[in-house]
C-alpha cells in the first residue's frame, strides 16, 4: 500500500509538470517614454499591455509635468511686498495690476536655474546660459526632471543658493491639488491595438489638445521599449 502511495504522488507530481508545459508566459507591462511636450508640459507616457505580444495595448497614459516658467511663478500676498531689485525674485510689469513675480534661481534635481526675461517671456537657464527648453529636448534629460519632481526634489533658491522659504508656486493658491511639481490629472486613454510597430497608429487622436508630432514621438519611443525586460514589471501563467 505504501509503495502505491508513492506511486500516484509521483504520478500526479508529473502530471503537473505536463500541466506546466502547457500554461503560456504573459506579462503585465508599462513601458515609458519621456519628452517635452509644449513650453508648459513635460510629459510621460506610458501604456499597459497583458499579452504575450506587446502591442496588444490595453491602456496608455500620458501624465504631464510643468516646466518652471509655469511652476516658477510665485503667489505674493499683501504682507510680502517686494522691492523692485530684490535679488531673489524676477518681477515683471512691477507695482502694476498685470505684476508677476517669479522666483529668480530654482533648483531642480542636480542643477540650479536663473530666470530671465526673452521677448516679453520668462525662460530658466543653466550656468552656461542655455535655456530648460533646449536642455530638455534630450529625452535623458527629460526623465531626469520628471523623476525629480516625482521626489519633489525641486525648490525656489534665494541669491545665496540656499531654500527659499515663506513662498508659494501661483499653482498651490489656484488649486490644493495642484502642487508645483505636477499637474493634478492624469490622462488615460483606453485602447486595442494588435500589430507591430511597423503598423504604428496615430494616437494623437487621443490627445487633441497637444502636438500630434509631439504625442507620436513620445509613444514611438514607449513601444520601442515595449519588449525590453526592464520594462516588464510583472509576469505570470496563464493556464490554457
Amino acid at each position: 500500500m505504501k509503495k502505491a502511495s508513492i506511486f500516484s504522488l509521483i504520478f500526479i507530481f508529473v502530471l503537473m509538470l505536463v500541466g506546466c508545459d502547457k500554461q503560456e508566459m504573459t506579462f503585465v507591462s508599462q513601458p515609458v517614454g519621456y519628452a517635452l511636450m509644449s513650453d508648459i508640459y513635460v510629459a510621460k507616457g506610458s501604456f499597459v499591455y497583458r499579452s504575450n505580444e506587446p502591442y496588444n495595448v490595453n491602456q496608455i497614459s500620458m501624465e504631464l509635468y510643468y516646466l518652471p516658467s509655469v511652476w516658477g511663478e510665485i503667489e505674493v500676498v499683501e504682507d510680502q511686498q517686494l522691492s523692485v531689485d530684490n535679488p531673489n525674485f524676477l518681477i515683471i510689469d512691477y507695482d502694476t495690476p498685470n505684476q508677476k513675480v517669479f522666483a529668480k534661481h530654482i533648483h531642480i534635481g542636480e542643477n540650479s536655474w536663473t530666470a530671465e526675461i526673452d521677448n516679453d517671456q520668462v525662460k530658466y537657464v543653466d550656468q552656461n546660459g542655455d535655456d530648460i527648453l533646449e536642455i530638455l529636448v534630450d529625452e535623458l534629460e527629460a526623465k531626469a526632471y520628471v523623476e525629480a519632481l516625482d521626489l519633489q526634489n525641486a525648490y525656489f533658491l534665494d541669491s545665496e543658493m540656499a531654500m527659499l522659504d515663506g513662498y508659494l508656486s501661483i499653482l498651490d493658491t489656484i488649486d490644493a491639488g495642484a502642487v508645483i511639481q505636477k499637474v493634478s490629472t492624469v490622462q488615460i486613454v483606453n485602447i486595442t491595438w494588435t500589430g507591430t510597430i511597423s503598423s504604428f497608429p496615430d494616437l494623437a487622436t487621443h490627445f487633441p489638445d497637444h502636438d500630434s508630432t509631439e504625442v507620436n514621438t513620445l509613444y514611438q519611443r514607449v513601444f520601442e521599449k515595449a519588449e525590453e525586460p526592464e520594462y516588464k514589471t510583472n509576469e505570470f501563467y496563464d493556464r490554457k
